[in-house]
């Protein structure tokens, strides 16, 4: 779930297709029709994962998790943006999996490296609405994952680490599909929201109580993805 203070108007992405990250739509049968395309969006892109390799190591997480556990559908502010994890070591299936995406309509738009220069969180791009998946790792007995924050007035970009409980993934369905998700539901979800039932519609990602360090981010921008998934990042600026 990205924050207000990180949107950005839309822009041109490859395939032609405009990006942005808060859909200002007029009118509630606009809203509506928008609403049930973001729906059929998450189905195509969970029947297309479901013949690759990635199938059961992906998992659903952040607003969309909450959305389901608390409402049973997708946050009503938070249409327009989809947060998935992938583990480290399950990376080249990810990898793998990403031709397939892009043949579904899911247009690669960001990769996110982190300051060591790994990349830590892939977008794409589809009918406006974007799909993040997070790479996490473990450490310490947690999952461990990054969150980009662009430069603001008040301060500059900004790389930040936060860790959630390591757990095992279960099955459920959600939006008349399949998907994975960590067990104790609950656990993560006080983990990163705290108060995860009471609705806040102005949280900010980068609000996540889940986060234990903060530093700047040498890259400080979402670098635009061509190429292959995991190649290098681009140079650094001065």
């Amino acid at each position: 779930m990205r924050c207000l203070t990180s949107i950005r108007r839309a822009r041109a992405v490859p395939g032609r297709i405009l990006f942005s990250t808060w859909d200002a739509v007029p009118g509630r049968a606009v809203a509506r029709r928008r609403s049930r395309q973001f729906v059929d969006d998450l189905r195509r892109l969970n029947a297309t994962l479901a013949d690759t390799s990635l199938a059961e190591r992906y998992w659903l997480w952040g607003g969309l998790l909450l959305g389901w556990a608390r409402d049973g559908a997708p946050l009503v502010h938070d249409r327009h943006d989809a947060d998935f994890a992938v583990m480290t070591d399950d990376v080249p299936h990810f990898e793998q999996a990403v031709r397939g995406l892009t043949r579904a309509g899911f247009v690669p738009l960001h990769r996110f490296f982190n300051n060591d220069g790994n990349v830590m969180e892939w977008s794409f791009v589809r009918h406006g609405f974007k799909f993040d998946f997070f790479r996490c790792e473990r450490s310490g007995g947690g999952l461990r994952y990054h969150l980009f924050s662009t430069a603001t007035a008040q301060q500059g970009p900004v790389q930040a680490i936060a860790v959630i409980p390591d757990q095992p993934l279960v099955t459920f369905t959600f939006l008349s599909a399949t998907w994975r998700r960590h067990a104790d539901h609950d656990a993560e979800l006080t983990r990163i929201y705290g108060d995860w039932r009471t609705p806040a519609p102005d949280w900010c990602y980068m609000d996540d109580l889940a986060i234990v360090e903060r530093e700047p981010w040498a890259w400080g921008m979402a670098t635009r993805w061509f190429g292959e998934p995991g190649g290098a990042p681009p140079r650094r600026e001065a």
